[in-house]
């Protein structure tokens, strides 16, 4: 995630509006959805990391595949999703989920 969230105090203070709850959790979406629009942007990049025998239309299908699910991030299909949720989460709050408890 290459920007870290500025909206915990905005996140606060959405607890009392309907409506501006609606507007942070898109935001947050979006930003959750940000990774994999970049990911789709770079995937034709030469230092990408594809291994040789990956053809242009195998780099075209995972961008494809990445914009995909961003879009149905955004749309709320994955809200279910912990990494997900784990991204929202930081967006919202500046904390980091973890995916297991410390012991």
């Amino acid at each position: 995630m290459t920007e870290e969230p500025t909206n915990t105090e905005q996140s606060r203070v959405a607890a009392d509006c309907p409506n501006e709850r609606l507007v942070m959790l898109q935001a947050a979406r979006g930003y959750a959805a940000k990774i994999d629009d970049e990911i789709a942007e770079h995937a034709f990049d030469e230092d990408f990391g594809f291994a040789d025998h990956v053809t242009e239309e195998d780099k075209r299908r995972y961008a494809d595949d990445h914009r995909k699910h961003a879009e149905e991030i955004r749309a709320g299909k994955h809200d279910h999703n912990f990494t997900v949720w784990q991204r929202m989460h930081f967006f919202l709050t500046g904390e980091c989920a973890p995916f297991l408890p410390k012991i």
